[in-house]
């Protein structure tokens, strides 16, 4: 017997299957790439009920890119860091995203919208604790869509309060929330297998 084959047969099963596992640009990128961290909040931000444009903002919110007033004071733009829309603290994406007393109107009438009832609004994890008060990933996700759309809707108004001097009531804005969710869910609706979450949105929006 050679001493290649005795070698070979001197190898344990694991051994063998590792050597005939075959070289791809896939597992070498992988390799190459390392361990990345989980995103958990790409679960909501890129929730398949959304509108694109809606999860674009909304991305940039929090990767911490959007031009906030305090970005733009430190690079000399601007000289008035206060927030256009309560005008009582200075404007950040922390403060648009959970502490503006104009969001927590806004959130109110979503919650109502979503008949749940949450007090604690801060921190990056609001979407956590509405998403558990939900029940179903159908609803997780529809909660979700009317998230991201409220962050959007909630960053346009900062521009119209900035640009036109007109803040949008937020009663409005739960509005029009609703009607461009509803375009959304009403294309999956007839997909949804539970008659109870249909039941559910069909009570949202009786």
């Amino acid at each position: 017997m050679s001493c290649k084959r005795q070698a070979y047969r001197r190898l344990r099963p694991g051994q063998m299957a590792k050597t005939n596992r075959k070289y791809t640009i896939m597992k070498g990128y992988s390799w190459l790439r390392g361990t990345l961290d989980t995103c958990q909040w790409g679960r909501w931000v890129w929730n398949v009920q959304n509108v694109t444009k809606y999860s674009f903002i909304c991305w940039l919110m929090m990767q911490g890119k959007l031009l906030t007033k305090d970005k733009l004071t430190n690079r000399g733009i601007s000289s008035d860091g206060l927030c256009v829309l309560c005008g009582n603290a200075p404007e950040s994406i922390e403060h648009l995203s959970y502490e503006c007393h104009f969001f927590k109107l806004c959130i109110n009438e979503v919650l109502q919208l979503l008949k749940i009832s949450i007090t604690n609004y801060e921190g990056r994890h609001l979407w956590k604790r509405i998403g558990r008060k939900m029940g179903s990933k159908f609803r997780k996700e529809f909660s979700y869509a009317i998230l991201v759309a409220l962050s959007y809707h909630i960053w346009r108004g900062r521009n119209e309060a900035l640009w036109k001097c007109v803040v949008p009531r937020p009663s409005k804005i739960c509005a029009q929330i609703k009607k461009e969710c509803k375009v959304r869910v009403m294309e999956i609706i007839n997909k949804i297998k539970r008659d109870k979450d249909r039941r559910w949105i069909e009570e949202v929006y009786s």
